[in-house]
């Protein structure tokens, strides 16, 4: 289980997923600034999110706002999710984290360039773990 909350920084408020759920199918919305939403990646990966708003702003405004993350795989692997507004993981940002290793934040290059470790004054996470248990990481 990979686990941390980061800052958005001072990126905009998220747009469209604050909350979830199909309310045309008569299933009411989760708010995700209430309780953690997940999104079943693939039959091995669950995400789990909720987007924390402190008490002095709004989910419009979000100033200040993070994001708390789990990331479950079925099996014991190093895991890592990355955020990409084009559909390539190449330019874009990840957080990768292995039972050994505190997890951290990485720019994800093209294939020939790889994975880089981002210097220590973007390391914005908090909370972080990652832990491997009853086969599951």
């Amino acid at each position: 289980r990979l686990s941390f909350k980061v800052d958005f920084g001072t990126s905009a408020a998220p747009s469209g997923n604050i909350k979830v759920g199909a309310t045309e199918t008569g299933i009411p919305a989760k708010d995700c600034t209430k309780d953690f939403c997940e999104n079943q990646l693939s039959s091995d990966y669950l995400l789990r999110y909720q987007i924390n708003v402190p008490t002095d702003t709004t989910v419009e405004v979000c100033n200040d706002c993070t994001i708390s993350m789990e990331l479950i795989y079925n099996g014991e692997a190093w895991v890592g999710i990355a955020f990409s507004e084009d559909e390539s993981m190449a330019g874009s940002e990840g957080v990768i984290g292995s039972p050994d290793d505190e997890p951290q934040k990485y720019n994800l290059g093209a294939q020939a360039a790889g994975v880089e470790k981002m210097p220590q004054s973007q390391q914005t996470l908090s909370d972080a773990t990652c832990v491997s248990k009853d086969g599951q990481t």
